[in-house]
């Protein structure tokens, strides 16, 4: 991990940190995780990026295509909601 990234979320189903030079949140979903745990992740990531800067803001988030399938129709309906009530865009990476 760089200097200019942080990590501020580490479990063993998830983790989760923000790069300060690129004002971009990361969140890596590792295994299985509630939709409630998945929202506060969520919410975090956008509390923690920089707002101070005119930069757009963006977070990423890589699911797993295994549980991507499990969990896509409460997922992207998540993120249409947030992009749709906040000024970040939000990226879905399914490996």
């Amino acid at each position: 991990m760089h200097e200019i990234e942080i990590e501020f979320r580490n479990a063993r189903s998830y983790r989760s940190w923000i790069d300060k030079s690129r004002t971009t949140g990361y969140i890596r979903i590792i295994k299985r995780i509630k939709f409630s745990t998945f929202i506060t992740l969520c919410r975090d990531t956008y509390l923690k990026l920089d707002r101070s800067l005119d930069l757009s803001r963006q977070i990423i988030i890589y699911i797993p295509r295994s549980l991507y399938d499990l969990m896509s129709r409460n997922v992207q309906e998540f993120i249409t909601f947030c992009q749709s009530c906040t000024d970040v865009k939000i990226e879905l990476s399914v490996r």
